[in-house]
C-alpha cells in the first residue's frame, strides 16, 4: 500500500503504481504549481490526521482504466502502447494490475503481495518476468502511523511531508494545502536523491466517502534523454469482495515459467538470471 493509516484504510490502487515505478526508477519531475495557496496544517501530526480524514476508501477494490506505456526495445527504438487494465486490491499490500495488449487480456501483469512484488510483459518484442522480494529491494512502502517519524514543511501550494530514517531523508508527500490532497510521492536514497516518483491528479469523491485519484503518471528521464513513461487513467474504482481462490490466483507469484528474460531486483537494479 501507499498509506497505511491505523485504521486501517489506504489509497490501495497506488501501491501498483509504485510496483510499477520500481522497473521505471524514475527521477524528479518539476512539481506543478497550484493556483491556490491556503494556510495549510500548523504541524506533522495536524498533516497527518487531515490525511486520515480524506482517505477513506473499501478494504477491497476493483478498478478499470486505460494506460499508457511508453518504453524501448532491446535495440533502443521507441515503442508506444495504449490498452485497458485492470486492476484488484485487497488487504494492505495484495495487488493485482492486468494489461490487455496485442489481444491477450494478460499481456502485462504487475502483482504485489506481503513478501514479493512481481511484473510479467509479453509484448511483441518483450518476453520478461521481473520479481523481488521487499526485504532485499531496499525499499519500503510509505506508512503514515508514527507521527514522530515525519516532519512538515511549506512550499507556495503545498505542505510538504517528509520521513526522516536513520537521520536521512527517504519519502516526501506533496500535499495540497487547499483540499489536502496528495499531489506527489517521492522516494528518496541514502543520498537524498529522487529514485521514485509518482503524480497523482484528478481526485473524485467516492460513494462511500474520501477521495481517489484517478489520474497516475509515472516518467523516468534517462542520462540520455530519453524518457519512459507509465500514465494510467481510472473510468471506475469499486468496491468488491474476493474469494479465496481468486485471491490465491491473483496475489501469489506465477513464477518465471516460459518467459524468455528472467530478472531479479538485486541490491537496487534488476539483474538478469539464468535459466
Amino acid at each position: 500500500m501507499v498509506f497505511k493509516a491505523q485504521s486501517r484504510r489506504s489509497s490501495y490502487f497506488l501501491a501498483a503504481v509504485f510496483v510499477c515505478i520500481i522497473f521505471l526508477n524514475g527521477c524528479a519531475l518539476p512539481l506543478q504549481q497550484p493556483v491556490q495557496d491556503c494556510p495549510g496544517a500548523g504541524s506533522a501530526a495536524e498533516a497527518i490526521l487531515l490525511l486520515k480524514q480524506k482517505i477513506q476508501t473499501p478494504k477491497s477494490l476493483k478498478a478499470n482504466g486505460r494506460c499508457r506505456l511508453r518504453y524501448y526495445d532491446a535495440n533502443g527504438n521507441p515503442k508506444n502502447e495504449s490498452f485497458n487494465v485492470k486492476l484488484w486490491c485487497d488487504k494492505p499490500n495484495e495487488i493485482y494490475l492486468q494489461g490487455d495488449i496485442a489481444f491477450d487480456p494478460r499481456g502485462i501483469i504487475v502483482g504485489a503481495n506481503e513478501q514479493e512484488f512481481w511484473l510479467a510483459f509479453r509484448l511483441k518484442e518483450v518476453s520478461s518476468f521481473y520479481w523481488g522480494k521487499w526485504s532485499q529491494s531496499g525499499l519500503s512502502l510509505i506508512e503514515i502511523e508514527n507521527e514522530k517519524d515525519w516532519s512538515l514543511s511549506k512550499q507556495p501550494g503545498f505542505d510538504v511531508l517528509t520521513k526522516d530514517s536513520n537521520k536521512a531523508e527517504t519519502q516526501k508527500l506533496y500535499i495540497s494545502n487547499c483540499d489536502y490532497t496528495v499531489k506527489r510521492i517521492e522516494y528518496l536514497d541514502s543520498a537524498g536523491r529522487v529514485i521514485l516518483t509518482v503524480e497523482l491528479d484528478n481526485y473524485k469523491k467516492m460513494p462511500a466517502g474520501g477521495v481517489l485519484p484517478f489520474s497516475l503518471n509515472i516518467i523516468k528521464a534517462d542520462g540520455d534523454g530519453r524518457k519512459k513513461s507509465v500514465r494510467i487513467t481510472f473510468s471506475s474504482i469499486t468496491p468488491i469482495t474476493f474469494n479465496e481462490k481468486q485471491k490465491e490466483t491473483m496475489f501469489t507469484n506465477p513464477g518465471p515459467q516460459n518467459f524468455e528474460h528472467i530478472y531479479k531486483f538485486i541490491d537496487g537494479e534488476f539483474v538478469e538470471q539464468m535459466h
